[in-house]
């Protein structure tokens, strides 16, 4: 059974029932007139007419199917009027053309109509579209069906009704308000101009019409209190409502059937204690709304907070749970503070739900708690900006784990935090768009993960507080960074399956924190962005590393894996160090720092050219490009280089020693240094292990500038000693095998007083002895020219080989 209370009240704020007379005398009066009777007459049992201390009872009159007709063109008296099993017809004078009109009044009535079991039918046609379906009561009250009837409500005044919604339409006049109770629910129409406010408390209005501003609102018009219960459009067309309101509680607007927007339009609306909107359908609210309470919003219809409601001024707060908000911009004052708004002065707590924006940017400068999932879009494609500002003193405070979703699928939003971060919630971000974290001295200890669009910060320390135990999780999703800030904090970075771009927009920045994979997925970086990113860490993250764009500064020991390098990579090494992943791709290399970077990897052939500018790159692998040694760098190693080599540093081939091979051209620059090194008492090449430095050409050797030839003799494990007598005689050894030789004139060997491996120098045990340098066809050799004896020495050597020969033959001589 469904129960409607609509309770009056006379001259009161919305929502304040006045108190409801009683009687302790009154006496109930049961109906016994025909049809056709005034039911202000004295056909009534216990009383011959009512008087107002009287409870008026109408039962078991008319039967199913059959109405009895009651004419009630006058004043109904009485405390209360009931009706009980019974079926009832009630208006002016009854006949068949139906041309009825009269007003039924209630003066100071407790109850106006109670139903039980019974249907009633007041001013409509004889023919009832209301149920005769005992015992399902139903209330059809029309009283402008074919008529100007009314019901004035005068006083204060309760109307109770167990009624079958479906035609209870009904006009309100007098000076009265009245109050909607009950679950059941109640259709209003648009002529109401009754003055004393309505009080919605439980159950369902449904709206008929559109209210005018002032005059023939549904509600009178009073002001319109929301307590409780549902308050919706009739059908799916949008429904204005233009009193003034007052919010006092949790109520429902709109309902999934009847999705006509709600709108209210015009009045001011106040919060008197905190209230809860449940938007089943859309809500507009266009009224500036005060009060020192909370207003929260969930449901999944729309709640539009319009132009009027920038002026808002609640100091409570703002919650949202579900559904979206669409919203206009606040109000800071010269002071800094916040001064107006459509969430008012208080904070706004994101706890679910969407902020959207009608495709023009919106500004907050409230606090803001983050407490759950809560997305900020656009209705439309057009890109926009979501500002969170921090000039009314904001802040913001992550007091539980929170979800960002920026944008849905358009990546034309942006949100803009500038405010605080603080708390120890951990933060997601999704979304295409982009969430821009602007103030350096966020310190939230949480975890942010970023799963989709991008995270756009000054530097590092945006990023949350300086700790290694909270992370930056990254999946397929990227973290960019803006400042000229060159320094970071040791905020951990764990990349998913999916991969992590770090986006370098300003010159550049650094990062201190390690990169590793999230839990046991494979994480890969993608650097873009023509700003630098210098990896600092030991890092371990292992699905490898894309350079897209601009440049990445490492060294061996902070990047893990392989290098697809279609830009720039910097290896900052200063200590020696081996680098044994791969670097493929049409970016370039460049070493810097004091230390030697070994690659050992035989899959190196990213096309862009190696540069080495400082310290030493040792190749013992296969290194594909051309290679430009500066003036003070060094190039070594045993492996092989397939482009053009350019050389105005050192070249120190091999490993000590080795042989070096180039696929292509070998140039020396002006003022470029060969270091050559022999480790034993030979001139024939060791196989497998080198024992003194070769480099094979492919290509054309050029001494393009003057070039210099060191030599070694002393290097670790050398056994080269000057008293072994293989330097007794001439040696010869190639050191360079070419396709082809220019500028042989500009080799020159540097002289110096060689120590051998045991420290002996050549001038103390081979003097007299030399190296030059020769070419033969296209190769080049170093030659040894051993000492000349002394003339004394000359002649007692002769002395002996003559003598030796003498006593040769005295034995032949004896043998015969």
């Amino acid at each position: 059974m469904k129960i409607f209370r609509l309770r009056a009240l006379r001259g009161l704020a919305l929502g304040i029932v006045a108190a409801l007379a009683s009687t302790l005398s009154a006496q109930t009066l049961t109906w016994s007139g025909s049809t056709n009777s005034s039911i202000t007459g004295t056909t009534w049992t216990g009383s011959a007419s009512p008087t107002a201390a009287n409870d008026l009872t109408i039962q078991n009159v008319g039967t199913s199917g059959t109405f009895h007709n009651m004419i009630a063109n006058g004043t109904v008296v009485g405390n209360s009027f009931s009706f009980t099993n019974s079926y009832v017809r009630m208006g002016a004078a009854q006949n068949t053309t139906d041309t009825r009109s009269g007003t039924m009044t209630f003066t100071n009535a407790t109850t106006i109509f109670t139903l039980v079991n019974s249907n009633v039918n007041i001013g409509a046609t004889t023919t009832t579209t209301a149920s005769t379906a005992s015992p399902a009561p139903s209330l059809l009250i029309n009283l402008n069906y074919a008529g100007n009837g009314t019901i004035n409500v005068d006083g204060t005044s309760t109307l109770n009704m167990n009624v079958n919604p479906t035609n209870t339409t009904f006009a309100i006049t007098g000076t009265g308000g009245l109050a909607k109770s009950g679950s059941g629910t109640l259709r209003l129409a648009v002529t109401n101009n009754f003055t004393g406010g309505f009080d919605l408390q439980s159950g369902t209005i449904l709206l008929n019409a559109n209210g005018t501003a002032g005059v023939n609102g549904a509600f009178g018009t009073g002001t319109l209190r929301l307590t409780g219960g549902t308050l919706s459009s009739s059908t799916t067309s949008s429904r204005a409502i233009d009193n003034s309101v007052q919010f006092n509680g949790t109520v429902t607007l709109g309902n999934a059937t009847n999705t006509g927007l709600l709108l209210f339009q015009t009045g001011t609306a106040t919060l008197v204690s905190d209230s809860h909107l449940v938007t089943a359908s859309n809500v507009n609210l266009n009224q500036s709304l005060s009060g020192a309470f909370k207003l929260t919003k969930s449901g999944t219809g729309n709640l539009a907070l319009n132009s009027s409601m920038a002026a808002s001024t609640y100091s409570g707060g703002f919650e949202l749970v579900s559904g979206n908000v669409l919203t206009s911009n606040s109000t800071v004052a010269s002071g800094g503070s916040v001064t107006n708004g459509p969430f008012g002065v208080g904070t706004v707590t994101l706890s679910g739900g969407a902020i959207l924006s009608t495709g023009t940017n919106r500004t907050i400068h409230n606090s803001i708690t983050l407490n759950g999932t809560v997305a900020m879009y656009t209705n439309n494609s057009t890109p926009v900006t979501h500002f969170i500002s921090a000039l009314g003193g904001g802040t913001t405070t992550v007091a539980a784990d929170s979800t960002l979703n920026v944008g849905g699928d358009n990546t034309g939003v942006t949100l803009s935090w500038q405010q605080v971060i603080s708390g120890s919630g951990n933060l997601t971000k999704t979304g295409a768009g982009t969430l821009t974290i602007t103030d350096s001295n966020s310190n939230f200890t949480g975890n942010l993960a970023i799963l989709a669009g991008t995270v756009s910060v000054d530097a590092p320390g945006n990023l949350g507080a300086n700790t290694l135990s909270r992370t930056t999780i990254i999946d397929n999703a990227t973290l960019r960074f803006t400042g000229t800030t060159a320094s970071g904090n040791n905020r951990t970075y764990s990349l998913g399956a999916n991969g992590a771009t770090f986006d370098v927009t300003s010159s550049g920045v650094s990062i201190n924190g390690a990169i590793m994979d999230y839990e046991d997925q494979s994480g890969s970086l993608t650097k873009t962005g023509t700003g630098t990113l210098t990896l600092n860490a030991t890092n371990t993250y292992s699905g490898g590393t894309t350079v897209a764009a601009g440049t990445l500064a490492v060294s061996s020991a902070t990047i893990p894996g392989d290098i697809t390098n279609n830009a720039a990579v910097i290896f900052n090494q200063t200590s020696n160090d081996t680098y044994s992943g791969n670097i493929t791709g049409t970016g370039s290399l460049t070493k810097i720092g004091t230390g030697v970077l070994t690659l050992t990897n035989y899959g190196l052939n990213y096309s862009g050219g190696t540069t080495v500018s400082a310290g030493g790159l040792r190749v013992e692998g296969t290194l594909n490009g051309p290679v430009t040694v500066e003036a003070g760098a060094d190039l070594s190693g045993s492996g092989y280089l397939d482009g053009a080599v350019s050389i105005a540093g050192t070249h120190s081939p091999g490993s000590s020693p080795g042989i070096q091979s180039f696929g292509n051209n070998l140039t020396y620059q002006a003022d470029a240094t060969v270091n050559w090194e022999l480790t034993a008492n030979t001139a024939t090449q060791g196989d497998p292990t080198a024992v003194y430095d070769q480099i094979n050409v492919a290509g054309t050797l050029d001494f393009s500038g003057s070039t210099s030839l060191a030599l070694s003799f002393n290097g670790a494990g050398s056994g080269v000693n000057w008293n072994d007598a293989f330097w007794d005689a001439n040696r010869s050894w190639k050191i360079y095998d070419s396709a082809s030789v220019s500028n042989f004139g500009n080799l020159s060997l540097v002289t110096s007083n060689w120590a051998d491996g045991s420290g002996n120098l050549f001038d103390t045990v081979l003097a007299g002895a030399g190296f030059s340098l020769s070419q033969a066809g296209n190769d080049v050799f170093l030659n040894y020219a051993a000492p000349i004896p002394e003339p004394a020495t000359a002649a007692a050597l002769l002395g002996a080989a003559i003598l030796a020969l003498a006593i040769r033959r005295r034995r032949q001589g004896q043998h015969i």
